[in-house]
């Protein structure tokens, strides 16, 4: 059956779909967040405009170890955590699922992509809707756990004033996600390896 003219292919798509845009408002509010962190303002959008990934985790690491408040320093290092992990299953799912295929009659996504660092590998997935609305339930609790951090600190200095106010070092952490594990297979053999591979 043609995946346009399946509904069940469409769950997949949507499923896809849910996740890159709930991941890229996630990623806004975490840069917004940063940026508040290094004083606000044009300037500061300056440099986290066009901050790659790995550079952000860096800077969020470095503000948690200098400068969070202390009793919530396990609250920051939780969200930079989780967020880095779930950048993760988002880059593998949305850059990493090439079609929709079907297994046992049900859509699946079939995730291939190959690496290099140190040997060649290829990564085949088979991404269903269940890992796909686990990632929506994750991507859910980030949000949950970030929220409290813009209220905390950019949007809600009033809400201190309101019955039953917590602080932030009060609530409680969300358990992590499994960091990401990508099936993976070698292409060449140790017989193919020369001796500058080892």
């Amino acid at each position: 059956m043609p995946i346009g003219s399946d509904p069940e292919a469409h769950k997949v798509l949507s499923k896809l779909g849910q996740i890159a845009i709930e991941w890229n408002n996630i990623d806004a509010l975490m840069r917004l967040l940063l940026s508040v962190f290094i004083g606000g303002g044009d300037k500061t959008d300056i440099i986290t405009a066009h901050m790659n990934s790995p550079v952000f985790i860096n800077m969020m690491k470095t503000f948690t170890a200098e400068y969070a408040p202390k009793d919530a320093q396990a609250h920051f290092t939780c969200l930079y955590e989780f967020y880095d992990r779930m950048r993760e299953y988002r880059n593998y799912y949305i850059h990493g699922i090439t079609n929709i295929a079907y297994e046992k009659d049900r859509p699946i996504g079939f995730a291939q992509s190959h690496s290099a660092r140190g040997r060649l590998v290829l990564h085949q997935d088979s991404i269903d809707l269940t890992k796909l609305q686990g990632c929506l339930d994750n991507l859910d609790t980030l949000r949950a756990f970030l929220n409290r951090f813009l209220d905390e600190f950019l949007w809600g200095g009033n809400k201190k004033d309101l019955v039953g106010y917590l602080p932030l070092a009060s609530i409680e952490i969300p358990p992590l996600p499994d960091k990401l594990q990508k099936p993976r297979l070698f292409l060449l053999g140790e017989a193919t390896r020369g001796a500058d591979d080892v």
